[in-house]
């Protein structure tokens, strides 16, 4: 058994859904990655306030 085909074996048996990579650039069908359609999707910004009555360690990690 190759590398892929039992990381394939494990994603399914764990329920999750594979893709296979195609040696094509274009799409079988809708619109293509590369489109001037296609809107990127930004990161969102978020911003932690803190201060009296908060303490700095109730952040935990984030802070």
């Amino acid at each position: 058994m190759t590398l892929p085909d039992l990381v394939a074996a494990l994603a399914t048996s764990a329920g999750a859904r594979t893709s296979t990579p195609s040696p094509r650039r274009e799409v079988d069908e809708g619109t293509d990655t590369g489109s001037n359609s296609v809107v990127p999707i930004m990161p969102p910004q978020v911003a932690l306030l803190g201060g009296s009555p908060v303490s700095g360690n109730a952040f935990g990690f984030a802070w």
